[in-house]
């Protein structure tokens, strides 16, 4: 009966804001019961994310990039997850009792330097960590990804674990890869070297970052796989 439905967050409280009724449909289960009112429908995991883009004030022209869903906090009523320009968000039916959602500003040049969001539950207890990988610039041409890994919990947006997985320079670079694997306690982040394309021992031209907040790139002639337990 109904085309769409827009949603908006007005007070700390989801509200329809407009609907579009198909003028053409007729529903058979209702035949002959006039006068009955039709179940109300709860919105969407995306219906949400585009009340938080107006309630946050964000350009209508910003695509919405790595919409996925995933039990991540509260309930066990999956959220939707979505990164919208900069920012990371997280709603859903469940979530905040439905009033509510969850923003995240990332300190990135420009939206195209996130470069991949996902979650998987890396301590075992069933609720997914919020994996995000950006892009550094460097400098002279150099540029790293960063994987930063997030839980959201009633204490707050935490970042529990960050590294440095990739290093892209005039066309070589080494990529890191990662997986998490194992069951309840066993649970581990598991990173290895991966694999260099132009560079090697001989004439790698880096040295560490003095300072810097995240765990070295894993260099392929040097480092071991690392099986991280994070809690």
């Amino acid at each position: 009966p109904i085309t769409s439905r827009t949603y908006a967050f007005d007070r700390g409280t989801l509200r329809l804001h407009a609907a579009e009724a198909n003028r053409n449909y007729q529903d058979p289960a209702l035949s002959g019961r006039e006068g009955e009112t039709p179940r109300a429908e709860k919105p969407t995991g995306s219906a949400l994310i585009e009340a938080a883009r107006a309630d946050l004030g964000l350009s209508s022209s910003l695509p919405v990039r790595y919409e996925q869903s995933a039990d991540i906090a509260e309930d066990n009523t999956p959220e939707t997850l979505a990164i919208i320009g900069k920012r990371l968000i997280i709603a859903g039916p469940g979530f905040r009792g439905g009033n509510g959602y969850f923003s995240y500003e990332f300190g990135v040049n420009s939206p195209e330097d996130i470069v991949h969001l996902g979650a998987e539950d890396v301590d075992g207890d069933g609720k997914r960590e919020i994996f995000v990988c950006l892009r550094q610039d460097l400098g002279q041409g150099v540029t790293r990804t960063i994987l930063l890994i997030y839980r959201l919990s009633p204490r707050g947006f935490s970042q529990i674990h960050g590294r440095e997985i990739a290093r892209q320079y005039q066309g070589n670079s080494i990529v890191n890869r990662y997986r998490v694997a194992g069951s309840g306690k066993a649970r581990r982040l598991i990173v290895s070297p991966g694999e260099a394309k132009g560079f090697s021992q001989e004439n790698w031209p880096f040295g560490s970052i003095v300072g810097d907040p995240y765990a070295p790139l894993l260099l392929p002639w040097s480092s071991r796989e690392e099986r991280l337990r994070l809690e």
